[in-house]
């Protein structure tokens, strides 16, 4: 809301012009206020300046400054599984300004305890050669006028170390068809610098020179052989 000051015209009979920073000034209106919308982060100078029925302009427009500080965050959009053995790992990620506007971001992540890596404006990177272990990965971006989001972080293990099978036969038998039954159990030794578990999740077979295929186990560590075995 604004109002203006004349020799011989009342303030509703003025004209007004607005201005955002340093962008063009407006053209005349007679409405006395003016909202300004989707405003980025940081400090504004909002001006208006008042012109009467003889065109004469007001040479020194009031100005007033705004500090606009919105919520910022950046959202992880891929991220690697929880054990992966991945070569590069590939994380990517988004940066949201909630004024509406989109904001031009400078991201920086770290890896573990390492030092923070500037990105500029990508939201994609790539992780190569990471050694077996728990891996910690943070991302944050910070807009043109200094405001930094908090960090998105997502961890990951990386493990190539394969598991241990044992198969167990106890002269079992399934009770349609006389299949027989293995007992299946799969180790998996523990990641170094890792305190996240690892569940052996598959299980696969063939017979003789066959190719490998899943085994399914509905309940248990039993498995019903689907064949009569020689």
């Amino acid at each position: 809301l604004f109002s203006g000051k004349d020799n011989t015209q009342r303030s509703n009979e003025l004209m007004y012009s607005v201005q955002l920073d340093s962008g063009e000034w407006s053209e005349f209106r007679s409405e006395r206020s003016h909202e300004f919308t989707k405003l980025p982060n940081g400090l504004h100078a909002l001006r208006v300046r008042a012109r009467d029925a003889r065109g004469n302009i007001d040479a020194t427009p009031a100005e007033i400054s705004v500090l606009v500080k919105i919520d910022l965050e950046v959202n992880l959009t891929m991220t690697p599984p929880e054990f992966t053995n991945q070569d590069p790992v590939t994380i990517s990620w988004e940066g949201i300004d909630h004024s509406g506007e989109n904001a031009t971001f400078t991201y920086y992540c770290r890896l573990d305890e390492g030092e923070p890596q500037e990105l500029g404006t990508s939201t994609q990177t790539a992780l190569a050669d990471l050694g077996e272990g728990e891996h910690t990965f943070r991302v944050w971006a910070i807009d043109p006028a200094g405001n930094q989001t908090p960090e998105a972080s997502c961890r990951f293990v990386i493990d190539r170390t394969p598991p241990e099978t044992v198969a167990s036969f106890e002269h079992r038998w399934s009770e349609s068809g006389g299949f027989p039954i293995l007992t299946l159990e799969g180790s998996d030794p523990p990641v170094r610098n890792s305190i996240m578990t690892k569940p052996v999740r598959r299980f696969q077979y063939h017979y003789g020179d066959g190719q490998w295929q899943d085994v399914t186990l509905p309940g248990g560590r039993d498995w019903v052989v689907s064949r009569q075995l020689p």
